[in-house]
């Protein structure tokens, strides 16, 4: 009886540790706490790389913020956007987007300062105007 008590107990403490190593990597993918929640900058600049890679994909872009002096330098922006499933439904996929395009993108920034931000909507080199998330500007 002891030895199936013991059994019984490895298994559902192996179960548990199984379930609990699974959510928290869902959780640590999904977790958005780096980026300010209300807040949203757009910046307006250039495409210097695009990485269409699932789950996110990923945009590095030469820019100022929106509200920036002109004279003031660009930074190099980390943009992580829907995948690219979603951005191609939406009209922007591998075909419209290009090194060099010049676009407009809002988003959250991180809590940090860090050049930096989540994709809620934008605006491409063609003038189209994409929302991608609700807590993005209106079209």
């Amino acid at each position: 009886m002891n030895r199936i008590a013991t059994r019984r107990r490895m298994f559902v403490g192996t179960v548990a540790l199984g379930l609990a190593l699974a959510m928290a990597a869902v959780s640590a993918h999904h977790s958005q706490s780096a980026y300010e929640p209300t807040k949203t900058v757009t910046i307006v600049g250039t495409l210097q790389a695009i990485s269409w890679a699932n789950p996110h994909s990923l945009f590095f872009v030469s820019a100022k913020l929106s509200d920036a002096p002109a004279a003031g330098a660009a930074q190099r922006w980390s943009v992580e956007g829907p995948n690219p499933r979603a951005l191609e439904q939406a009209g922007w996929g591998r075909e419209e987007a290009k090194v060099g395009d010049k676009v407009t993108m809002t988003g959250r920034p991180r809590r940090d300062g860090k050049p930096d931000m989540l994709l809620t909507s934008m605006v491409t080199a063609a003038g189209k105007a994409i929302n991608f998330r609700p807590d993005g500007p209106a079209q």
